[in-house]
């Protein structure tokens, strides 16, 4: 693609999963992401993994201010079935994040405090979207077969 950087190319193809609790954050976040990204939305962990079911993402978005039962499913559901999928959490407050009993699910997610910018996070997705899509292209390469040359001994023939 002449002409276009790794952002440009993932903003044209990456598709965002945000989930919200609240309808006036959901309705805000999918107008400005929107513009950048495919987006679905869903305000619950269940429809949220429906949707993971039906569709590939790239970056889920989860705002955590939701029932902590609803989020740990949601967040474990997430990193252990897509674990080529970047992940955001976003919340007002640092210390629910420290209260998720998911300590490893935890650690696979990018954090995006509150009050933030439409900038901020369009900036996190396209970032985690660069990430996930360089984790899925290494593990391709490593599952690939290694090249003739490669398997060949060191005096120039096969092993």
């Amino acid at each position: 693609m002449r002409g276009m950087t790794l952002r440009t190319e993932v903003s044209n193809l990456c598709s965002v999963l945000f989930v919200a609790a609240e309808e006036a954050t959901l309705g805000t976040a999918g107008a400005i992401l929107s513009m950048h990204f495919q987006v679905k939305l869903a305000t619950a962990a269940e429809p949220a993994i429906a949707l993971m079911d039906q569709h590939h993402f790239d970056v889920a978005c989860v705002d955590i201010d939701m029932p902590p039962r609803d989020c740990g499913h949601l967040l474990h559901a997430a990193s252990t079935s897509r674990p080529y999928m970047a992940g955001i959490l976003i919340t007002g407050d640092y210390q629910s994040v420290l209260r998720l009993e998911l300590q490893q699910t935890r650690d696979h997610f990018h954090l995006l405090r509150k009050p933030y910018r439409p900038q901020e996070l369009t900036t996190l997705i396209h970032r985690a979207a660069t990430a996930a899509k360089l984790k899925r292209m290494a593990h391709r390469l490593r599952r690939e077969p290694a090249p003739l040359e490669a398997r060949m001994g060191a005096g120039g023939g096969l092993p």
